[in-house]
Order: C-alpha cells, then sequence, then structure tokens
C-alpha cells in the first residue's frame, strides 16, 4: 500500500515539475562589454523569473529558466542570436511556449529574450 501511494506521489509531482502554467521568463542584457557584464540580477517570483545583466565586466549573464521545458527555447534564441539572427520568435508546436529575441550584436550586448 505504501508502495503505491508512494508511486502515485511521484508521478503526481513528475507532472506539475514539467508542466508551466503561464510561466514567464525574461532576459534583459545593457551595455555589456566583450568580457561579460558588471552586474547580474536574478528575480524569481512564482513562476516567472527575471535576469537583467549590465554593464561592461566580467561576469557573464545568467541563462537558467525556472522549467526545462522553457531552457531549450532560451538555448534556442541565444544560439538564434550568437549565429546573427537578432530578431524573431519562434513557438513550440508540442508544448505551445514560445520565445521573443531580439539583439543589437551577435555577443548580446543589448539584448531582450522574452520566454512564455
Amino acid at each position: 500500500m505504501t508502495r503505491k501511494i508512494f508511486i502515485a506521489f511521484t508521478v503526481v509531482a513528475l507532472a506539475f515539475a514539467t508542466v508551466n502554467v503561464d510561466a514567464k521568463t525574461v532576459r534583459k542584457t545593457k551595455g555589456g562589454g566583450p568580457h561579460g557584464f558588471d552586474t547580474t540580477y536574478e528575480e524569481t517570483h512564482g513562476n516567472d523569473k527575471l535576469i537583467i545583466c549590465e554593464g561592461a565586466g566580467y561576469t557573464d549573464c545568467p541563462k537558467a529558466t525556472i522549467f526545462t521545458s522553457e531552457q531549450s527555447l532560451m538555448d534556442y534564441a541565444i544560439a538564434q542570436i550568437q549565429s546573427g539572427n537578432l530578431v524573431g520568435s519562434y513557438s513550440d508546436p508540442t508544448s505551445g511556449i514560445g520565445v521573443d529575441w531580439s539583439s543589437d550584436t551577435p555577443i548580446m550586448n543589448n539584448s531582450e529574450i522574452t520566454v512564455e
């Protein structure tokens, strides 16, 4: 009996861990230099995450989202920018989650990526 309850609890927990209802991650960079940023800031409220990186410095701007289903889209947008596609959007047909991005250069000194 205890084993069945544990298995049921695990299945429910995994289902909640992979579903991101109304989740949003925004990553903004401003005034970065060739080696990174001076100031990085991360704030999380429930399912939402804000990442802000400013000023020329030596710190990488964080890229991590709250949910793994969003992470692949964040990585996709970063790869698109680094390959020269500086403005765009994509929606994952399986999850329905989308990403919008814009940047002034492929090194993302001034950029914004929104996953939701």
